[in-house]
């Protein structure tokens, strides 16, 4: 098992059960992290990934802009493993 500084036992079999079901399922993972990118463009993983680049954001904010888009995000994902959302743009990376 791969290990992560600074995190307890229990924490990183959580992170491999959680990467393993995100693959199992072929889920997409959401994620306001730059190192899911790295992680996605050097690996290959997450197999699907939706970046929220819009800094600073409320949640309330952040889920209206989310429910304008979704139907642009899930269409943009029939093309394409990596999207980002911003506040302004859907950004359908290659």
């Amino acid at each position: 098992m791969q290990s992560y500084p600074g995190t307890a036992k229990w924490e990183q079999d959580e992170r491999w059960r959680n990467a393993r079901c995100v693959k199992r399922d072929k889920r997409i993972v959401v994620a306001k992290d730059d190192d899911f990118v790295s992680s996605f463009l050097i690996a290959g993983r997450p197999q699907k990934l939706l970046l929220i680049s819009t800094g600073n954001i409320g949640n309330d904010e952040l889920g209206a802009i989310l429910r304008a888009h979704i139907n642009d995000v899930a269409e943009a994902f029939e093309a394409a493993s990596f999207v980002e959302l911003s506040r302004e743009f859907l950004t359908v990376h290659e």
